[in-house]
């Protein structure tokens, strides 16, 4: 099946379907319209998951706002097939907007 993306890329602005968690992994989603002047920086970074009896390694994209205190973050383990366009899409976005982008996993 394949998967719904999260992200839509235009040329200055990002509409993102944010997941919100509760305590008891109940989701639920909001859209939200960002303009790239709202974006301070966008981050690549590690993440670890829990799955089953150990800790795996995964990956994240945090894009911070700002008009928010919260980051924006979106999981690998989440949108497993999209993630790496996510990733191509907001650099290229990042580089057009001079949006600073800093990549962690290296």
């Amino acid at each position: 099946m394949a998967e719904k993306e999260c992200i839509c890329f235009e040329k200055k602005e990002l509409a993102i379907v944010e997941e919100i968690f509760d305590g008891r992994n109940k989701v639920s989603y909001s859209q939200i319209f960002v303009n790239a002047s709202q974006i301070r920086k966008i981050f690549f970074d590690k993440h670890e998951i829990q799955k089953f009896f150990k800790v795996v390694e995964s990956e994240k994209i945090v894009i911070a706002l700002r008009t928010r205190v919260e980051p924006i973050v979106i999981l690998k383990n989440r949108h497993p097939e999209l993630f790496d366009t996510y990733k191509q899409n907001l650099i290229k976005f990042a580089e057009a907007n001079k949006i600073p982008v800093e990549d962690l996993l290296a």
